[in-house]
């Protein structure tokens, strides 16, 4: 008797296969694919996009001037020393207390450089960061204030 079953088993698997199963995997199947060519499209109006935007982008920069970043101000250029910078900076503001802020990182970096390898050219060693920033600080006592502070860490860091 059991073997009368069967093939009526089969049946109904191959029924309840093909009226409900099949037909919400075909579904999920077809909007998986829409959903993969939806994005490759978006993706590909996302490429074009920014490629346009960055060749507009590009014209525009091109003609602006570029600022050169390390181009000391002439007065201080000369300068071989911390303590000429300063007194070139003394000289210039007669009277009143200099402002220090207005000084050239680049041209303080240099001079204090340039003052400590003097003495570290025979050994070949050259100033580490904070023996640079230790002698600034010894020459400029501004630099250890709270705007001194502000300075270093907005223009050296």
């Amino acid at each position: 008797m059991l073997i009368h079953f069967i093939p009526s088993i089969f049946e109904f698997l191959i029924f309840v296969l093909q009226r409900f199963l099949l037909p919400r995997i075909t579904q999920s199947s077809l909007a998986r694919q829409a959903l993969k060519s939806y994005h490759l499209s978006l993706l590909q109006r996302l490429t074009t996009s920014i490629t346009s935007f960055k060749e507009s982008q590009s014209e525009s920069f091109s003609v602006l001037p570029r600022p050169d970043l390390s181009k000391e101000p002439t007065r201080y250029s000369d300068c071989k020393s911390v303590v000429e910078v300063l007194k070139v900076l003394k000289a210039e503001e007669k009277g009143t207390d200099p402002n220090y802020s207005g000084l050239p990182y680049t041209t303080l970096l240099r001079c204090g450089i340039t003052d400590l390898g003097k003495g570290k050219e025979r050994n070949g060693s050259k100033p580490t960061t904070e023996e640079i920033f230790r002698y600034l600080e010894g020459q400029i006592p501004w630099l250890v204030t709270d705007e001194g502070l502000e300075y270093e860490a907005s223009r050296f860091y």
